[in-house]
């Protein structure tokens, strides 16, 4: 069987015009809704005030604890085969013996005192680390180490 010549063969192919006329009105339909919009105002707001730059005033000062390699005295002697800093509380020194006397009374007195210890950089942690243990042992936890 032989299919005729004479039925017309279509062609397969995208109507065009649906689409464009979708793509102008959503083209109109952006262009619309972007004259809508309104501009941004801004609002006059009172913004509350912070107090956490406020300086808290403390009963207490800041109870200093300097190591240092040089005798407070100026008139004393040097002793050249110390090996063990000079502990000076308040500008008084003090033998290192009497430290954990003095700390055990300061956290009696006050537990919640600041404590800083003041050290000189050749001194290194070797001898700031057993101090800080000492402010611990006594309940003294607000402990700050700054250099020289």
């Amino acid at each position: 069987m032989k299919l005729k010549a004479t039925q017309k063969e279509e062609s397969v192919g995208v109507n065009m015009a649906p689409l464009i006329d979708c793509v102008f009105i959503l083209l109109i339909f952006f262009l619309v809704t972007s004259m809508l919009q309104k501009p941004h105002q801004e609002l006059l707001l009172d913004a509350p005030e912070s107090g956490a730059g406020d300086k808290v005033t403390e009963e207490h000062e800041p109870l200093v604890i300097e190591l240092t390699t040089t005798h407070p005295d100026p008139d004393a002697s040097e002793d050249s085969s110390r090996r063990d800093p000079y502990v000076v509380i308040d500008d008084e020194w003090i033998p290192s013996e009497l430290l954990e006397r003095r700390l055990r009374q300061v956290a009696r007195q006050s537990p919640n005192r600041r404590i800083r210890i003041d050290s000189e950089p050749e001194l290194r942690m070797r001898h700031v680390v057993p101090i800080v243990d000492l402010c611990r042992f006594h309940g003294l936890v607000r402990v700050d180490v700054r250099p020289m």
